[in-house]
């Protein structure tokens, strides 16, 4: 489904991620053709877990960049950015952490928007996008300090 303000998270982390989204659509619109976002359950464990997945294509041609982004709402993050062709993918990149706890929803799109900017630049991204998202995405007992202060 596009980006449209129809959709109704229980989760804090959900619903502000999602409300920040809206507030930035038409920024978002200019910087990627295609935007689809759902809302999921998953079932771990027995316990349902609710989450947001968004999908972002720059252009409308397979060999465009396109980012996927997946959050739970425990803040459990999943990331991955690609660029194809005909003969199969180009690069990729994938990452993963949880999103660091009292981060705000409208730094969350920020880095969302810049990871669009990154991809769309000619040159591999993977260790831009590695250095965007690593301040902020908690990974074992690591402690996200920076991701805070900054």
């Amino acid at each position: 489904m596009p980006l449209t303000d129809d959709l109704d998270f229980r989760a804090p982390a959900l619903a502000g991620l999602y409300r920040g989204l809206i507030a930035r659509r038409r920024a978002l619109r200019l910087r990627a053709h295609a935007q689809t976002v759902t809302q999921f359950e998953e079932t771990s464990g027995g316990a349902e877990f609710e989450g947001l997945q968004l999908a972002l294509e720059t252009g409308g041609r397979r060999d465009s960049p396109r980012v996927t982004l997946k959050l739970w709402e425990d803040r459990l993050l999943w990331l991955w950015a690609g660029r194809g062709s005909r003969s199969g993918w180009i690069w990729t990149w994938e990452d993963r952490g949880r999103l660091a706890g009292g981060l705000a929803p409208a730094r969350t799109v920020a880095l969302i928007e810049q990871t669009l900017s990154v991809i769309g630049a000619p040159a591999v991204p993977c260790e831009t996008l590695t250095a965007l998202w690593s301040p902020v995405l908690c990974k074992g007992p690591r402690l996200c300090a920076r991701a805070l202060a900054g």
